[in-house]
């Protein structure tokens, strides 16, 4: 009898265990989730609108020279491209048809001759696709039939 009373308590603890332990796997789980919904919405980036075609720049948030000069030292690091429009003179950062020395030139040349600029820039988001294959739903969602590469390009116009 004294066996079977011990094998009773040893049975109850691993029970008590697993139930701790799947409790502390859900609160973890939740925990997660929670966390994932709170960066997700503190994210920038998530609210921004991307453009059907090239020539709509009418939406956009306002940035000076500083947030321009940043993300052109971004491009070459991130696969992204920076088009800055300032009248007629439209510059184009890339570094898909441009070396990297010669783009760190051209950075840096931008840099120096903007760097006393206080003009106000609309800044604008478009989003290409290079390949892949992709169905359109009848919501306007987009459905990947074949994954592809896409680039976003930075688009600045003065104001």
């Amino acid at each position: 009898m004294d066996n079977i009373s011990s094998a009773l308590k040893i049975s109850f603890a691993i029970f008590a265990f697993v139930i701790a332990l799947s409790i502390a796997t859900s609160c973890i789980g939740r925990a997660k989730k929670t966390a994932d919904a709170v960066l997700k919405y503190a994210d920038k980036t998530e609210y921004y609108e991307y453009m059907a075609g090239a020539n709509e720049y009418a939406n956009g948030r306002t940035v000076g020279i500083d947030t321009i000069i940043s993300n052109l030292h971004r491009c070459y690091k991130e696969y992204f491209a920076v088009k800055v429009i300032t009248g007629s003179n439209i510059e184009l950062f890339d570094l898909e048809n441009t070396t990297l020395a010669t783009l760190m030139e051209k950075i840096i040349d931008f840099e120096r001759n903007n760097i006393n600029n206080i003009n106000k820039y609309k800044e604008n988001l478009i989003e290409v696709t290079n390949s892949g294959e992709y169905v359109e739903a009848d919501d306007g969602t987009q459905l990947t039939v074949t994954p592809g590469a896409k680039k976003i390009y930075l688009i600045y116009e003065k104001i």
